[in-house]
């Protein structure tokens, strides 16, 4: 197999947690960082931008939903704009956080394949998802019985399990 210039070279395989992606990608002569302006700057945190950085919508949902629990437990506890104002603020962080692995999923694609192939890094593939579910949860305008909760919760599970699927048939082991 042929290698060409934006082959993806693993220097060290570590854990995605660990502040460093473990991946470089070779570019040719120069380096995404090389160039000057806002491009070179979002190439590069393109590069280094793994799906464990959802890990901070986890924490951010789990909070909001601990909230939640809390206000309706204690009506005196906090009032409910509290729990907007964090539910807003948890939505556009993850908000931000899929639009720029989106980018990233559209023009590194390679750099995602090896953290699905990477036996710690795929497991922060599902973060998304479950930032998302934690989000729905803790809503504080939509009642779990809603049918809009019902809606959203279904797609998102259908969207999930045909990732996975579609993961399965393209990545084979």
């Amino acid at each position: 197999m042929a290698s060409s210039a934006s082959e993806i070279t693993i220097l060290q395989m570590e854990s995605p947690g660990n502040g460093s992606t473990g991946y470089e990608e070779n570019s040719g002569a120069s380096s995404p960082g090389d160039g000057d302006g806002i491009f070179s700057a979002v190439e590069t945190m393109l590069v280094k931008f793994h799906a464990g950085y959802f890990r901070i919508g986890m924490s951010v949902g789990c909070q909001t939903l601990l909230w939640k629990i809390l206000a309706v437990e204690n009506d005196d506890l906090l009032h409910p704009m509290v729990l907007i104002v964090l539910w807003s603020m948890g939505f556009f962080l993850l908000f931000c956080l899929s639009v720029f692995y989106l980018l990233r999923c559209f023009f590194h694609f390679r750099l995602v394949q090896c953290e699905f192939l990477h036996h710690v890094g795929v497991n922060y593939l599902f973060a998304p998802w479950i930032s998302w579910f934690l989000l729905l949860q803790s809503a504080p305008f939509l009642p779990p019985r809603a049918t809009l909760y019902k809606v959203l919760f279904l797609s998102s599970f259908l969207l999930l399990s045909s990732f996975l699927l579609s993961n399965l048939l393209l990545f084979p082991f």
